[in-house]
């Protein structure tokens, strides 16, 4: 243990806790060069602190050479946080060259291809197009002669806090470290890990069919008034159903919606 931290004293010139056993899918990308040694100012700190428990990821193969991350959830002296870490193969450089890696989060919806992404609460820690999770942190700067870290170093922390989930309950989060080189963004590395989460609170797609529902009920009453003075025609009927359709029911999974609302169209022209 004592061969693995001076490793990672000497790779990064940070020292690393070493955390609990557990392995994440991986993939390697081989050994890329990186044109130019930039720092890593105004990335931010890697957090520190966390205790050695709570649910880890998915174990998978060790695959030599290969760059390989894993993700878990623990609690920290304030919140619930997801923990992620890497090991294994680093890019080799001809100087000393600042890394960072950029993380992201994904819900992945079982027996799906249509995977939910985790959006941030906070604008710094967006992708640049959307409102999903992402977060670059600097590692430090890596020595030309290091290719191994062969100790699990922690990338960061992400407090639960930061993060607005799809949906309430048990989810499988797939978390996602893509290692760059300085300021210039070339990916060097890639890795993938998946752990179990239970969110207690309702998600952002909770919210929509909320709001979903709530609008087919207000259709549904205004429908039902007008239908008993016989003030809608058949023409007006089929363009308010046209309209639900293209500005309410516009999800696959809304199926007992448009029933309803479909019945109280049927019934307002009568």
């Amino acid at each position: 243990m004592a061969r693995g931290i001076r490793q990672l004293v000497h790779a990064f010139g940070v020292s690393v806790p070493v955390v609990a056993r557990a392995l994440g899918r991986r993939r390697s990308l081989g050994r890329p060069r990186c044109e130019d040694a930039s720092s890593d100012e105004g990335l931010p700190e890697r957090a520190t602190g966390i205790p050695d428990s709570g649910r880890e990821a998915t174990s998978g193969v060790d695959e030599a050479g290969a760059t390989v991350c894993r993700i878990s959830v623990a609690q920290s002296s304030q919140s619930t946080v997801l923990v992620v870490e890497i090991k294994g193969s680093m890019p080799r450089f001809d100087q000393p060259t600042a890394v960072s890696a950029r993380i992201t989060l994904t819900d992945v919806v079982p027996d799906s291809d249509n995977p939910h992404p985790v959006l941030s609460r906070h604008p710094q820690h967006r992708d640049a197009s959307s409102n999903a999770f992402c977060l670059t942190v600097g590692l430090g700067v890596v020595q030309p002669d290091t290719t191994v870290v062969s100790q699990w170093l922690k990338v960061a922390e992400v407090p639960v806090e930061w993060l607005q989930f799809p949906t309430k309950g048990t989810m499988v989060l797939a978390g996602g470290v893509e290692l760059l080189c300085g300021e210039s963004g070339l990916p060097l590395a890639a890795a993938q890990s998946t752990v179990e989460y239970i969110n207690p609170e309702l998600g952002y797609l909770d919210a929509e069919c909320s709001l979903r529902k709530a609008h087919t009920l207000a259709v549904s009453l205004a429908l039902a008034v007008t239908s008993a003075h016989h003030e809608l025609s058949a023409a007006q009927v089929g363009r308010l159903r046209a309209w639900a359709r293209s500005n309410i029911l516009m999800s696959s999974e809304t199926q007992a919606d448009a029933r309803q609302l479909d019945k109280a169209l049927d019934k307002a022209a009568v």
